[in-house]
């Protein structure tokens, strides 16, 4: 007995409707990825495309939102059809918000839409403006046979290639095995073609939306002192961070602006080396930066803007550290090194980098301060220190050679040189036709300066140039 008899036979017949016959219409099933296409033709060429602020609209209807092109939006709308009902359903709700988007971005309220099981065919479709709703995955080879093949997204080299074959139409494709298609085309039609019919997944960057975090606080009682600023300061980054752990990110960027009584905004800008997302190092930068800043009147608000992200990755997560490696640690303290920075500039402070070759101009070389977090990962550090002994090769060196004059036979830098060990002899790069041939010396002179120099044996072998073959290559300390 069905339920409805059940209900009947109980008494209940004025509390009951009869099921109409819709109900048992098969519906489209939404556990395997639908996707709706909207195509903005007006935005092919536009300066600045708005496409970000249209995707942001789509987020109304679901979080799963791709952008294959710059005018193209593809959304997947599975778990949204049990809200909307059926993709016709969707299509009403986002018109409206789309259409005045567009108008208020002085553009025609005009786009073409497709929605099917394969990502790939709903973009084409709606790219051709071709408004049709697939359900099934039967009805993609049908809808898609008769379409030519300069339309699809393939290389224009692979497009000639079919044409030079008589292949002019996707059902003339359709119609040849896979395999042998693959073989004579290449992976990359065989796998297209996989995708118009939702045989395989569509490979598209999903698009999220912009973070931006901007918070202000406006004390009843006015700022007078740094103290009073830090105070309220504190309190905006304490925010910041409780928002980047919430997203799992970090930052090395941030903004003040400060409004005093006057209405009038002084801008701060704080930066670090390494993302961070502690509080008390950028109080301790913040109130570097105040105590150069000229502030004559009392501080009304202060706004906080960071627009500025970075994924965060916990101690020994670098992305290029293999299996059970950490990521190596400076030894150095990153807040002191934000401090010297802050205090000195960012071009006072520079690190060495090292990596293995016998040329010491490319063995070692320095880099500013802003640009050594990302220049070396953890995992390709230099496995040795040089092409010489510990104690041998200066950790400053010159930018290039310069020059020594000769005196009695011997260079001089300040005084006449006296050699205090080499030579060490070097040949090395003779395979770039730029090949060196040098003795290196560690010398000292009369000042009681320890140098480093060599003597280059090409120039010496020539009469013209064997006076001027003695060149300083760096300083020890």
């Amino acid at each position: 007995m069905t339920a409805n008899k059940r209900a009947l036979k109980q008494g209940g017949a004025p509390f009951l409707r009869a099921i109409p016959h819709s109900f048992h219409k098969p519906v489209l099933l939404t556990n395997k990825p639908f996707w709706y296409a909207l195509h903005f033709p007006l935005l092919n060429g536009h300066v600045h495309t708005p496409i970000d602020e249209l995707a942001t609209i789509c987020l109304s209807v679901s979080d799963h939102v791709y952008l294959p092109s710059h005018d193209t939006l593809v959304i997947d709308i599975r778990g949204s059809l049990r809200l909307f009902g059926s993709p016709r359903g969707l299509s009403r709700t986002l018109r409206p918000k789309l259409e005045d988007k567009l108008r208020q971005l002085d553009l025609a309220p005009l786009y073409t839409e497709a929605a099917s099981p394969s990502a790939s065919a709903s973009v084409l479709l709606a790219r051709l403006g071709r408004t049709v709703l697939i359900e099934q995955r039967d009805g993609l080879r049908s809808e898609l046979g008769g379409l030519a093949i300069d339309f699809l997204a393939v290389d224009k080299t692979i497009k000639k290639r079919l044409a030079s074959c008589g292949l002019h139409y996707l059902r003339d494709l359709w119609r040849l095995p896979s395999a042998a298609l693959r073989l004579r085309f290449g992976r990359e039609l065989s796998d297209y073609l996989s995708e118009l019919q939702g045989e395989i997944k569509t490979s598209m960057p999903r698009w999220h939306e912009p973070l931006v975090f901007n918070r202000h606080i406006s004390p009843e009682a006015h700022a007078e002192t740094p103290s009073d600023i830090l105070w309220l300061a504190r309190q905006l980054l304490e925010q910041l961070v409780t928002f980047l752990r919430q997203h799992h990110k970090t930052t090395d960027h941030l903004h003040f602006n400060f409004t005093d009584i006057k209405l009038q905004t002084q801008t701060i800008e704080i930066s670090t080396r390494k993302p961070a997302r502690e509080t008390s190092v950028w109080l301790m930068l913040l109130e570097l930066k105040l105590q150069k800043a000229v502030i004559t009147c009392s501080i009304t608000s202060i706004h906080l803007i960071c627009n500025n992200f970075l994924d965060y990755l916990p101690g020994g997560a670098h992305p290029s550290c293999k299996p059970g490696k950490q990521a190596s640690s400076d030894k150095t303290t990153p807040a002191l090194l934000e401090l010297l920075s802050a205090r000195l500039g960012e071009e006072a402070i520079f690190s060495i980098h090292q990596q293995e070759d016998h040329d010491p101009v490319i063995a070692g070389y320095y880099k500013a301060y802003e640009h050594t977090y990302a220049l070396m990962s953890p995992s390709e550090s230099p496995r040795s220190c040089g092409f010489l002994p510990t104690g041998t090769q200066p950790c400053l060196l010159l930018p290039a050679p310069v020059p020594l004059a000769i005196q009695l036979q011997k260079p001089v830098y300040l005084s006449p040189l006296l050699l205090v060990r080499g030579p060490e002899r070097v040949e090395t790069r003779w395979w770039t036709g730029q090949d060196i041939q040098r003795d290196y010396y560690v010398a000292r002179n009369l000042q009681g300066m320890r140098l480093w120099i060599f003597r280059d044996l090409k120039l010496s072998r020539e009469p013209e140039t064997a006076k001027s073959c003695w060149f300083l290559q760096g300083l020890f300390a």
